[in-house]
C-alpha cells in the first residue's frame, strides 16, 4: 500500500466543509446523520463522466475556457489514477475532506470561493473506507501549466504520490501547502460540533 493511501474500518475522525443545501447531504443528515461517497469503498473503476475531444476546432468564450481548463486538470489526474494509482479514490466520486480542523479554516482562508455557503463539520467515519492524502497546491500549479508541457504527467502523478508543491515557481504564485483527504465512504456528523459556518 502507498504511504498516503489508508484502508480501514475504524472509526476515524475528520473535517469537511458541507453543502447542506445540496440534495443527497441535506437528506442524509435529516435522516441518519450520514452521508457517503458517490463511489463504493471497493470501487476501482474510472470516474471520467466526459473525453477530451483534442479535435475540437471551434471558438471558445472565456467561460468556456475556464471550464475546459479546469476540466482538463481533472482529467489527466484521472487517467494517472487509472495508469498507476487505481488503489487511490477518484477525486470525481470522493468526499473531500481535512485531517485536522486547522488544515480546514486555511483552506476557506486561502480558498473563499470554494466554502462560500459551506459549514465545517466534525465527521466521523462509519464502517469500511479508502482515503489519501494529497496537497491541493498541486490542482493551482497544474492549472496554471501551460497545456503543451512535458511535465503534466509527471505533475499529475506527484499529486497522487502525496508529494508537496513546489514554491516559487515563475508561472504559478506559491500554492498553500494544504492536504486533502479524498474519501470513500460512510461519514456521520459529529453533534457535539458545530456545524461552524464558513462565512
Amino acid at each position: 500500500m502507498m504511504p498516503n493511501l489508508n484502508s480501514q474500518g475504524a472509526p476515524h475522525d475528520f473535517w469537511v466543509w458541507a453543502d447542506l443545501r445540496e440534495p443527497r447531504v441535506r437528506e442524509g443528515l435529516q435522516g441518519s446523520g450520514e452521508f457517503r461517497s458517490a463511489a463504493q469503498v471497493e470501487e476501482k473503476v474510472a470516474a471520467l463522466p466526459f473525453v477530451e475531444n483534442p479535435g475540437f476546432l471551434g471558438q471558445l468564450s472565456p467561460f468556456g475556457l475556464n471550464v475546459v481548463r479546469d476540466y482538463a486538470v481533472e482529467y489527466r489526474l484521472e487517467l494517472q489514477r487509472l495508469r498507476r494509482f487505481l488503489t487511490h479514490p477518484s477525486r470525481l466520486s470522493a468526499i473531500f475532506l481535512f485531517g485536522e480542523e486547522d488544515d480546514a479554516w486555511r483552506y476557506a482562508r486561502t480558498y473563499p470561493e470554494r466554502t462560500l455557503h459551506r459549514h465545517l463539520l466534525r465527521v466521523t467515519t462509519c464502517g469500511g473506507a479508502r482515503w489519501s492524502w494529497h496537497d491541493s497546491g498541486w490542482i493551482e500549479v497544474l492549472r496554471a501549466t501551460p497545456p503543451g508541457s512535458e511535465r503534466l504527467d509527471d505533475m499529475a502523478c506527484a499529486y497522487w504520490r502525496g508529494d508537496e508543491a513546489p514554491q516559487g515557481l515563475h508561472f504559478c504564485p506559491a500554492p498553500a501547502c494544504i492536504f486533502e483527504v479524498l474519501f470513500l465512504g460512510r461519514i456521520a456528523v459529529q453533534h457535539d460540533h458545530g456545524p461552524y459556518v464558513g462565512h
